[in-house]
């Protein structure tokens, strides 16, 4: 693994809970760029697991003036002779801009969009331009500021396609804002019939894209099934995806094993609402329409089919989801036609 690879994934793992510090470059003798990395890594590595570990309203408290003026004074002694190395610190500049106190969203952008134009290593501007596109998805802004990052990325020599990729996924994502329709959807469900977003028009709709194997999609799955429980009778419709592939069988791919196999992991979960499952994982048509590179994902749709949140904490979506069937309820009494919880269908 050459520096700006070694480096990039120590940003990666700064940026990943869960995720331990990554094995140096490999060189005999490191150099002093990734001696003095290694140790500021250390202390930024606490200070964000600990930043991580704090309820919301705390984090705001949270200062990284500090660790940004040594990461500030590690790139301007490196500019000139690690360039990859300075221009990788960057990246992780811009994203403590982006904390929950600081929220220097623009000014994160503006890091990156320079990172993506100036840095040497390919590498290092493929990530900032990943980077830059998740600022536009996370603050809710318009897609064409991934479009930008993508186009500016492309005008360098030889962009890394696999980059191109991802950011052409997440502009299609960008486009899933709240308040914005969400794409038609049409699947076959693990019980053999035929279904469509549409057809739940005039109800609430929470989906949920999830992996049977994956633990935190079954902690969005047991949210799932409580909002299916609790709406029995109410304007709310829940939708499962399975994004799980099929297992190979002697011929290919073997569908049959694996529809059975999340069907029972449905069963055992106490799924009783639509799953589609088609065996295709990422290359699911359901997944590529709307830019989808992760799980679990949660959308939550109105009546019509708009978004109104996307990817809640699972112990907060049935709180949410009865706040909001107050709000029509209080609006359809404002307007004198009397309001109802009732399923219409």
């Amino acid at each position: 693994m050459d520096l700006a690879a070694w480096l990039v994934s120590s940003l990666l793992a700064l940026a990943l809970p869960g995720e331990g510090l990554p094995e140096c470059s490999g060189q005999d003798e490191p150099t002093a760029a990734e001696l003095e990395w290694s140790e500021l890594q250390v202390s930024l590595t606490e200070k964000m697991h600990a930043y991580r570990k704090l309820p919301l309203q705390e984090r705001r408290t949270v200062s990284f003036q500090g660790e940004l003026a040594r990461v500030g004074s590690f790139i301007r002694k490196y500019s000139q002779t690690e360039p990859d190395f300075a221009f990788a610190a960057r990246i992780f500049m811009a994203r403590s801009l982006l904390s929950d106190t600081l929220k220097k969203h623009n000014e994160a952008l503006q890091i990156l969009q320079t990172v993506v134009i100036e840095a040497p290593d390919p590498l290092v501007a493929g990530m900032a331009a990943v980077h830059a596109a998740d600022v536009v998805v996370r603050t809710g802004r318009h897609e064409s500021l991934v479009r930008l990052v993508r186009e500016l990325y492309e005008k360098r020599p030889k962009p890394d396609p696999q980059f191109l990729d991802v950011l052409r996924s997440m502009e299609l994502k960008a486009a899933l804002r709240a308040g914005e329709p969400f794409p038609e959807l049409e699947f076959k469900g693990l019980d053999g019939k035929e279904y469509a977003l549409s057809q739940f028009r005039g109800r609430m709709v929470y989906i949920v894209f999830f992996n049977v194997v994956h633990d935190a999609s079954r902690e969005r799955l047991t949210a799932a099934v409580a909002v299916a429980r609790a709406s029995v009778g109410r304007p709310v419709q829940v939708v499962g995806v399975s994004l799980d592939g099929a297992p190979k069988g002697d011929d290919g791919p073997d569908l049959d094993a694996g529809r059975a196999r999340v069907l029972k992991e449905m069963t055992r979960a106490g799924v009783t609402f639509p799953v589609a499952y088609d065996g295709l994982g990422w290359e699911s048509p359901l997944a590529v329409k709307i830019g989808l590179r992760s799980i679990p994902a949660t959308f939550l749709l109105d009546a019509k089919g708009r978004i109104v949140e996307r990817d809640l904490p699972a112990e907060e979506v049935q709180s949410f989801i009865e706040f909001v069937l107050d709000q029509e309820k209080e609006s359809a009494r404002d307007k004198g036609d009397g309001g109802t919880n009732e399923d219409p269908s």
